[in-house]
């Protein structure tokens, strides 16, 4: 996205720094995070990386294809896709209207709608049960402030800790505290059914009380902000994979069209060679 997509100012400019992935292990030690096992780096990483607001990042995704001479269809919703050796044939409808185009390349995006693998019959089941709930707080969370001890503090970087996609391990689960733009701050929990059930975390109430009982200190730091809460999402049993991600038939899937494991395995890209046309549902 940096080079060869040419964002490397607007990534620097308008998104955060991504200070690596960091693990708070020893559940045992929950109520005090500077005695449980960390992993994660002391420095920053030399190979710039970033915490993506992704409706920022579409946004000026699109006004940069449009700027590119692109066509760019929002509010649309695609109805069907035919295959061809020729061209790919699309018809979406927009408005009550029905419209058609093609392309000698079609790249599915929709996301868990996953238009494409459903016609093509990819579906592909895993065995990996998880669920998942998570929302963001408006203020900024910084696990730097849930304690005083000046040594485990300076031990990192001052301010670095918050720019970590920040994991508390524990049996069966993890807590992801993630920093956003504009001073946000997304909390999600990721679970195992057989050691916690959904519905223990399936709303903003619930998910505070599981809190209270596996990670206290977080649930202390967080029910200060109660009052700031934005938003509350979840999903049971979103694991799903498929048989084929692209073909010589020129039609690739991409992101959540093709598979999602769960939150930690965060979704690539594919990037098609520049002088390739196609059609990106």
């Amino acid at each position: 996205m940096r080079e060869v997509l040419n964002l490397k100012e607007y990534l620097t400019e308008y998104q955060l720094p991504k200070f690596g992935f960091r693990f708070f292990f020893s559940p045992e030690q929950n109520e005090n995070i500077a005695r449980r096992v960390e992993v994660g780096s002391r420095i920053s990483n030399p190979y710039p990386s970033h915490q993506i607001d992704r409706g920022l990042l579409e946004n000026e995704l699109v006004r940069r294809l449009i700027d590119y001479g692109v066509q760019v269809v929002l509010g649309a919703v695609v109805t069907d896709v035919d295959k061809s050796k020729e061209a790919h044939k699309i018809r979406f409808q927009k408005e009550n209207k029905e419209y058609r185009t093609e392309g000698r390349w079609i790249v599915d995006s929709t996301g868990r709608n996953c238009l494409l693998k459903r016609k093509l019959g990819l579906q592909k089941e895993i065995n990996h049960d998880i669920n998942a709930a998570w929302f963001r707080l408006d203020t900024v969370i910084d696990v730097d402030d849930w304690s005083d001890n000046l040594a485990w503090r300076n031990f990192v970087d001052p301010g670095r800790r918050r720019l970590a996609t920040n994991h508390l391990m524990g049996e069966g689960y993890w807590v992801w505290i993630i920093p956003l733009v504009a001073g946000k701050t997304s909390i999600g929990i990721v679970a195992d059914p057989k050691y916690h059930p959904f519905n223990e975390f399936n709303t903003f109430e619930k998910a505070m009380r599981w809190l209270e009982k596996h990670e206290p200190l977080a649930a202390i730091m967080l029910g200060k902000h109660k009052e700031k809460q934005m938003d509350f999402k979840g999903m049971k049993h979103f694991a799903y994979a498929t048989k084929q991600f692209y073909s010589a038939d020129r039609w690739a899937v991409t992101g959540d069209a093709g598979a999602f494991m769960d939150p930690f395995y965060s979704p690539g890209q594919i990037l098609l060679p520049s002088e390739t046309a196609g059609s990106v549902i």
